[in-house]
């Protein structure tokens, strides 16, 4: 097992409480990070979970290590493009699925979320790889190959603060999201 996760733990026990938050009609959902570790060469692999309503709810993230950097020239900006896997951890995640589905009004069958369910990120401003030294801001795309499905999510990452974020990218996302997490394509 991994350092950080020898740190962190994985104990469920030690979850504390999901924190959500509503400000400008988004719904953004703060997690306790409750383990993270360098799975392989190949990822880091955090596991977000917390109560809410007595209910004990979260998800896996592996954070892929094959980003490529790419700056815009023009704006001395620099992003870094590569995958997220958001993994089940069983009956938390599809907690997790039915909460996101019920803040987000959702009329699509909130089933159990997905084995897996890897997206396209983006890095904003942040290099991922950097990871666990430095905070990661992402964003998700969910099935960008097709514009019925698609849609977009950020996930922040922050391990010495023991944080991971699932926040609302639009709301105009938020049928396609529930989709994502818990329909086949």
């Amino acid at each position: 097992m991994g350092i950080l996760a020898a740190i962190f733990g994985g104990s469920k026990a030690g979850a504390g409480p999901i924190r959500i938050n509503g400000e400008e009609g988004f719904v953004d959902l703060d997690f306790p990070l409750t383990s993270a570790q360098r799975q392989t060469a190949l990822a880091h692999r955090v596991v977000a979970q917390g109560t809410y309503e007595g209910k004990l709810l979260g998800f896996a993230a592996e954070i892929h290590s094959d980003w490529v950097e790419k700056p815009l020239e023009d704006h001395g900006v620099t992003f870094y493009w590569g995958r997220v896997t958001l993994r089940s951890i069983g009956e938390p995640s599809d907690s997790f699925v039915a909460l996101l589905s019920r803040l987000y009004g959702s009329t699509s069958k909130a089933g159990p979320m997905l084995p897996e369910i890897t997206a396209q990120a983006v890095g904003l401003g942040d290099d991922p790889r950097k990871l666990p030294d430095s905070p990661a801001r992402m964003k998700l795309f969910f099935h960008s190959e097709s514009e019925a499905r698609y849609a977009e999510v950020f996930l922040n990452v922050d391990i010495s603060g023991r944080i991971v974020q699932f926040h609302e990218k639009d709301e105009d996302y938020r049928e396609n999201v529930v989709r994502a997490l818990c329909e086949r394509a």
